[in-house]
């Protein structure tokens, strides 16, 4: 692979001068590649999920059912050479008796792995009670045993409505 843009190549911007300006037009996934030559960009899937599907619901209003926290487990601190790494999520939906689920409430936070686990605890304490906790859990034999420490402290924790869910090998979308 030898990187070069069009740039590279005056004879073609001289003999068709109107190829920039195709280049110039095109959409920002497809200019960025052909025209300034970045191929690691890629299409966002900003689009996936649609406001237009949900709709605002009185929390007070509703007859639930069933409670689940799932948890997206990250586990860095912003620092000066990660000025910006992930989050670490937890989205606690409500299941209605009517089977309409309702987002409550998403909490996010960025934090080294010790304190990740503490704040799923707290979490777990000031949820609803009888919500289950959704934990990821890797694959293969690391993923086990680390979903074994996990589920260890939450039990000495007295958090034992816990479930896994395998994640990795597949798009999370």
């Amino acid at each position: 692979f030898i990187s070069a843009t069009i740039f590279d190549n005056k004879p073609l911007l001289l003999s068709n001068p109107g190829y920039l300006a195709s280049l110039q037009g095109l959409k920002r996934v497809k200019r960025e590649r052909d025209l300034y030559g970045n191929w690691d960009i890629r299409e966002e899937i900003s689009s996936f999920f649609s406001r237009d599907s949900v709709s605002p619901v009185k929390y007070h209003e509703q007859d639930f059912v069933a409670f689940a926290r799932a948890w997206d487990i990250a586990g860095s601190k912003p620092s000066e050479t990660n000025p910006n790494p992930d989050y670490t999520a937890g989205v606690l939906m409500g299941k209605t008796r009517e089977g309409q689920y309702v987002i409550i409430d998403v909490i996010r936070f960025r934090e080294n792995y010790g304190e990740v686990i503490k704040r799923i605890v707290e979490t777990a304490k000031s949820d609803p009670e009888g919500t289950k906790v959704v934990l990821p859990q890797d694959p293969g034999a690391a993923g086990k045993a680390v979903i074994r420490e996990q589920l260890k402290y939450l039990h000495e924790e007295g958090i034992y409505n816990v479930s896994f869910m395998v994640v990795g090998g597949r798009s999370k979308v």
